[in-house]
């Protein structure tokens, strides 16, 4: 009987370790994926997107090239 509670016990243990273990996968590349997206629209608002909207807005840059510029400035 206490074997059986053992056996149970470890493998509730494993499957949970297991299972946080695919989350924290799933939620890395989730986030690496949507870093991706957003580097590609920012640069895609950069190049036509602005264009197509009021002329003011011609002179703005996305948060991804500000950042660029930041960093090249720096170097």
């Amino acid at each position: 009987m206490l074997v059986a509670a053992y056996r149970s016990t470890l493998t509730i243990i494993i499957a949970s370790v297991l299972s946080f273990s695919a989350l924290a996968f799933v939620t890395w590349r989730f986030v690496v994926v949507m870093k991706a997206q957003a580097t590609k629209s920012d640069r895609e608002y950069d190049h036509e997107g602005k264009y197509d909207l009021a002329p003011e807005y011609h002179y703005t840059e996305s948060a991804t090239e500000a950042a660029e510029r930041k960093r090249r400035s720096r170097t």
